[in-house]
Parts: structure tokens; sequence; C-alpha cells
């Protein structure tokens, strides 16, 4: 009888095991009725400027976290405190923070310039967290017990994910191409964008992107019922071409430049996700160029090389080639892509 408190503990262990594998299938299952009502908040946060932002990508990875600190506080709700309490705080404590983990990027620890995977990092954290809760906690076996069974349990997510993309392989990348004879089809498939440019691809320019050509050149050979050509591409012609293709959607929109390192080194030193007053130096060159900004307009970095501006008109402020180039923010602009005598709307969707 004395191997029992023993047996039983490891019996708590393998169940915890067992809901880290579990987690994956059960959170991806989950997310699926949901997948229209995400979509339909991306497409409203991206008309709203926050296009960055892939919530159906971020939930089918963060569905699973959140199965797994539910199927958790079950397990401690019924085998070690029956309280409801300490069972919710549980749930979100411990969801919020593996959210703010890969949300964050663990910038905010400054792990990110480490020469280490995230995914081994990820690992790192759940051990030192693990051994918090068994050395740390013997005062307070029921904190001690929790910690321990969610980093136990994060950590058989973590693994169960891995071998699911290694066994799934790697994911697809496409060029999506949509052929119209003028701008003004373009704009009557999207009538929630107020208006529509276009910008010229040249035959010179087209000739660098020899995927990008192909799908259009091929167009009326792969185009399907909805009048659109997909084209399977490798994942780094993937990227080149999307870069390029983002970076000439932005030239209808381009407003001026400003040349200021000053400035540039103050932009650069925002954190990320975060937002400030503009400095003087930003809100001059928009008055130079006959851009009133209200007092109230505020900036906010999106990422290492772009911020917006917001209140009553957006505009980004992207540092491209030592440059501050100023655009107007797109979030109901659109732009069209001219090539000889037909104009084009090209996307880059990828299948996991």
């Amino acid at each position: 009888m004395s191997n029992s408190p023993e047996k039983g503990k490891w019996r708590l262990y393998l169940v915890l095991f067992l809901i880290g594998v579990l987690s994956l299938p059960l959170g991806l299952f989950s997310i699926a009725p949901l997948s229209g009502i995400l979509t339909a908040l991306q497409n409203t946060l991206c008309d709203a400027g926050w296009c960055g932002m892939d919530l159906l990508w971020a939930s089918q990875f963060l569905f699973p976290f959140l199965i797994c600190s539910i199927l958790v506080s079950l397990v401690i709700y019924y085998f070690k405190e029956r309280s409801f309490i300490f069972a919710l705080k549980a749930v979100v404590i411990s969801f919020a923070i593996i959210s703010l983990l890969f949300f964050g990027g663990l910038s905010f620890l400054n792990l990110i310039q480490l020469p280490i995977h995230p995914f081994f990092i990820f690992f790192l954290i759940l051990l030192i967290i693990f051994l918090i809760g068994l050395r740390a906690f013997k005062q307070h076996p029921l904190i001690g017990f929790a910690m321990r069974a969610f980093a136990l349990s994060f950590a058989v997510v973590l693994l169960t994910i891995g071998a699911w993309v290694a066994i799934a392989g790697a994911p697809t990348y496409y060029i999506n191409v949509h052929r119209f004879d003028t701008v003004e089809e373009i704009s009557a498939t999207n009538p929630q964008l107020n208006r529509t440019e276009s910008a010229v691809i040249t035959a010179e320019e087209l000739d660098n992107y020899p995927a990008l050509k192909k799908a259009i050149n091929e167009y009326d050979l792969t185009k399907n019922e909805y009048n659109s050509s997909w084209s399977e591409v490798e994942y780094d012609e993937w990227v080149r071409t999307k870069d390029f293709i983002e970076q000439k959607g932005r030239e209808p929109w381009y407003l001026f430049s400003i040349e200021d390192k000053e400035l540039k080194e103050e932009l650069d030193k925002m954190k990320i996700y975060t937002d400030s007053s503009i400095p003087t130096k930003l809100r001059r060159a928009f008055e130079n160029n006959g851009i009133s900004l209200s007092e109230d307009d505020r900036i906010f970095k999106l990422s290492e090389n772009m911020v917006r501006t917001h209140g009553d008109m957006a505009y980004e402020i992207r540092n491209e080639e030592g440059k501050l180039n100023v655009y107007h923010s797109r979030g109901d602009y659109g732009t069209a892509f001219e090539f000889g005598e037909k104009y084009y709307r090209i996307m880059f969707p990828h299948g996991d």
C-alpha cells in the first residue's frame, strides 16, 4: 500500500500528458466552426488598418493551449481543489501567459536576440516553471502542482504541434492572380473600398520575377471557375515576389519622403505595438508638405520599419532604403496592378 500514493501521482501525470496530446486535435476541431467569424473579424480589423494581424493563423496555434488550460484546470478542480474560482483563475492566468509569450515574441524578455529557436526557448521557460513549482512552493502544494501541471501539459502540446507539422509537411505557397479589363471592374468586386488606384508593372520588372510572369502569361491556361489563376511556387520565390508586389502596391499612395537621421533614430527606438505622441520633426515634415495633423493624433509602431498615425486621417511612415517614406494609409483604398492592357489583383495565399 506504500506505493499507492506514488502510483496515483504517476497516473495523474499520465493524465496531464494525455491532455497535452489531445489538446491539439481538440483545439483545431473547436476552431473550425469559428473560422467564418474570425475571418470577418480579421477583415474588420484590416479595414481599420490592422492588416498585419492574421487572426485565423494565430487562433489555430493558440486554441490548443486554450483547450489545454481548460482541461488542466478541470484536473486541478477534481483531483486537488474543488474551487471553481481557483480553476477559473488558473485558466485565465495560464492562457494569458502563453498568449503573451507567443504574441510578444519574447521580446519583452530580451530573448529575441539569442541564437536559439523560439521553440526551444518556450521549452526552457516551461522547464523553469516546472522546477519552480517543484521546489519553491513546498509550503503551497496546490500552487506548486498547478505550475507543474500546466508546464508539463503545455510542453506536450508543443511537442505534439512539432510532430504534427513534421508529419503534415511544409505549407504550400501560391500566387493567386485575377485579371480584369478595367480598374472599375476591380472596384465593383470590392464595394467596401472607397478608391482603387493602379500601379504599373513593366516588362523589365516582370522579368525579374519568373513565378509572377508565368502566372500572368499562363492565366488563361490555369484560370478556374472563379476567373482566377493559382500557381504553386517555392517559398523563397513566394516571399521575394510578395515583397515586390507589396512595394509596388504602395506606389500610388506615396506622398513624400523625409531624410532626417535623428527622426529616423527616434522612431527606431519606439517599441513595437506601442503608441506615442507624434515627434515635433515628424509633425513639421507633414506641415511642410501641406498636411496638418491634429493635436490629438498619435503614432503606433506596427513593425520594425513602419509606424502609422491614427486620428482623423491615417498615414503610414516606412523606413525604406534609409529614408522615411510617407504614404496614405490604405485601410479603405485598393491597388490594382497594370501590365500591358490588363489589370490584375494579385494575392499570396498559402495552405498549411
